[in-house]
């Protein structure tokens, strides 16, 4: 992630159900989304993409910026 622009520049996953989640991640990438915009999409949770709201949640708090959305929440 770019800490200028909070968008998203990569994303490694390896594992089962790794395509769900790289598929989901380059959307985001392609759609030039930054970081507290994926934690605004209410991604459907537990599943493996759900993951990647609850992430981006996390950096969001990081980096001080705000998101309405609070089902993506998750303890520091």
């Amino acid at each position: 992630m770019d800490r200028e622009t909070h968008s998203i520049l990569g994303c490694h996953v390896v594992g089962e159900r790794a395509v769900e989640i790289a598929q989901v991640i380059s959307i985001v990438i392609a759609g030039g989304m930054r970081v507290d915009e994926l934690a605004r999409v209410p991604l459907s949770f537990p599943t493996y993409a759900g993951i990647l709201g609850r992430a981006a949640a996390s950096a969001t708090r990081q980096l001080n910026l705000e998101v309405k959305w609070h089902a993506n929440e998750v303890e520091d």
